[in-house]
């Protein structure tokens, strides 16, 4: 199991977003979210990724795993390119990353700041997303 949510109950002011809602994911799974504007899928994800905390009920995740969140809303200064887009949603191992297409190769202090949250796996990540998405 990647993710669980157990009785999830969401209310942000209007219709109630989550009602006791249960959701299993997986490691052989895929899904696709599918909805009206409006409904929720935006709100659940954020929820997943634990930006959006629920009113009652348990989100679960799997240790080790790190989910990243790409929002809908363009950013004020977007990046040129899908994949520095993508490689931004992992936080500050994206960003190490991306900084690394430019670094110096003797910049030693840059390339021990990568190795120590491992952006190379960040990296091969991105491309799965990439390519198989």
């Amino acid at each position: 199991m990647l993710l669980n949510l157990r009785n999830a109950v969401l209310d942000l002011g209007g219709p109630t977003i989550l009602d006791n809602v249960d959701f299993q994911l997986n490691s052989d799974q895929r899904i696709a979210l599918l909805g009206r504007n409006g409904c929720g899928k935006s709100t659940l994800l954020k929820v997943l990724a634990g930006q959006l905390a629920l009113d009652s009920g348990v989100v679960k995740r799997d240790q080790g795993i790190t989910l990243g969140y790409l929002g809908q809303a363009v950013p004020d200064n977007p990046p040129k390119t899908v994949y520095e887009l993508i490689a931004l949603s992992f936080g500050e191992p994206g960003r190490l990353l991306l900084q690394s297409h430019h670094a110096a190769d003797d910049d030693h202090e840059h390339h021990a700041a990568m190795s120590e949250v491992d952006t190379w796996t960040v990296a091969a990540r991105i491309d799965k997303v990439i390519t198989q998405f």
